[in-house]
């Protein structure tokens, strides 16, 4: 599907790069939400990047979170989406009532070593995978709030396109969304967006290029 399109190549250039072509050739159910090329040319230019290939040289492991951070685990339509509720994390993918936030994402970091002041030596840090938020506007409704200005305060330059039955991915919009495939649903995104960091890394690394 993504590569019948004409406006999703930098990101497939991408997911072949970083190893994650397979995910989308069908080895594994998943939920792509894939960047337009507008969008994936504005990210690199704003990063100092001329092409995929150069990024993904230059950083390679962080591109692969960036593009698995775009692959949820599982396979959800728009409906499970709008409605989604995670009763368990050990069984994801109930679908309820109640809207849901956060999805699991394919997107992990690799073991890294920290020191820890209580031991005074260094230890190994296994990291879990990354969550995506994607937010139904049928949440606001369940809190009875205005949904755009609750929605900017935390992510104040999306491009908000409606309040009744929308979709989004933290700053970003779908252009389209629940597009079936045989292993999963596709969204199409009108902007990239990168891991959210945790408050030590933020507080580590302040200008980290990949905020």
């Amino acid at each position: 599907l993504l590569q019948s399109r004409e406006d999703c190549k930098l990101f497939l250039e991408a997911a072949e790069l970083t190893g994650y072509k397979n995910l989308l050739d069908g080895a594994g159910l998943c939920t792509v939400f894939a960047p337009v090329d507008t969008a994936f040319a504005s990210w690199l230019s704003a990063k100092g990047y001329g092409t995929v290939q150069e990024a993904c040289q230059t950083h390679p492991e962080e591109m692969k979170l960036l593009i698995a951070y775009h692959l949820v685990e599982q396979s959800f339509s728009r409906t499970q989406l709008l409605n989604f509720q995670m009763s368990e994390i050990e069984t994801p993918g109930t679908v309820g009532t109640s809207p849901g936030l956060c999805f699991k994402s394919y997107a992990k970091e690799s073991v890294t070593e920290e020191y820890d002041q209580a031991l005074r030596q260094n230890v190994k840090v296994y990291h879990r995978e990354k969550y995506l938020p994607v937010i139904s506007t049928k949440m606001f409704e369940t809190k009875n709030v205005d949904p755009e200005s609750t929605y900017r305060q935390f992510f104040p330059s999306v491009n908000w396109t409606g309040d009744k039955d929308q979709l989004y991915v933290m700053n970003a919009c779908m252009v389209e969304s629940g597009l079936p495939t045989d292993n999963g649903y596709v969204y199409i995104l009108d902007r990239m967006e990168s891991p959210l960091r945790t408050l030590y890394t933020a507080l580590e690394n302040p200008e980290d290029k990949f905020v």
